[in-house]
C-alpha cells in the first residue's frame, strides 16, 4: 500500500541510488578514493617527517662545523701550490705536504667550501688515516676568518 511514509521511502531509496551511481559500484568507488587519500596522507607525513630529520641533522653539523672553525681547523692547500686552498674530500688521506705523509687520527681538518672533518682511522688500510666525520656550514663569515689564519693563499672556484 503506497503511504505517504511508504513514498518518502521510495523517494529517497531512489535518490540514494543516484547519488552512488547506480548502485553499489559507487559506494566502492568512494571507498577506494578513501583509502587512495588516506595512503597519500600517510606518504605526505613520512616524506614530512624524513625532511624534517634532514634537517635536524644539518642543523647540527652547521653546529659541529662552526665549533670546528673557531677552534682552529687545520686548512687544506694544494700539495702542487702551498699558496692554493683546496678542498676536503671525505673517505680520502689528508697529506702533510711538508713531510709527504699523512695527517695523524685525531686532527680536525676544513677547507675554504665551509667543509670539516675529523682524521679518522681507514679500516681498509690503517697504514693511511682518512677524513671522516664531515661536517658542512654555509656560514661564509666564519670560514673567511679561518682564511685569514693562512695570510697568501688564495681560493679559486672548483671546476664543474
Amino acid at each position: 500500500m503506497l503511504t505517504p511514509r511508504n513514498i518518502m521511502l521510495l523517494l529517497g531509496a531512489v535518490a540514494l541510488q543516484n547519488w552512488l551511481g547506480g548502485g553499489f559500484s559507487g559506494l566502492s568507488e568512494m571507498k577506494t578514493q578513501g583509502e587512495q587519500n588516506r595512503q597519500t596522507r600517510s606518504r605526505q607525513t613520512q616524506e614530512q617527517a624524513r625532511l624534517t630529520l634532514a634537517q635536524d641533522a644539518a642543523q647540527q653539523r652547521d653546529q659541529i662545523a662552526r665549533k670546528r672553525y673557531e677552534s682552529g681547523c687545520l686548512m687544506l692547500v694544494s700539495s702542487k701550490d702551498t699558496k692554493q686552498l683546496t678542498a676536503l674530500t671525505e673517505g680520502q688521506p689528508v697529506i702533510d705536504t711538508a713531510r709527504n705523509v699523512p695527517l695523524s687520527v685525531g686532527n680536525i681538518v676544513c677547507d675554504s667550501n665551509g667543509l670539516t672533518g675529523e682524521i679518522i682511522p681507514n679500516p681498509e688500510n690503517p697504514a693511511v688515516p682518512i677524513t671522516g666525520n664531515t661536517a658542512f656550514t654555509s656560514d661564509r663569515g666564519i670560514v673567511a676568518s679561518a682564511m685569514k689564519r693562512y695570510p697568501g693563499t688564495r681560493y679559486t672556484m672548483p671546476k664543474q
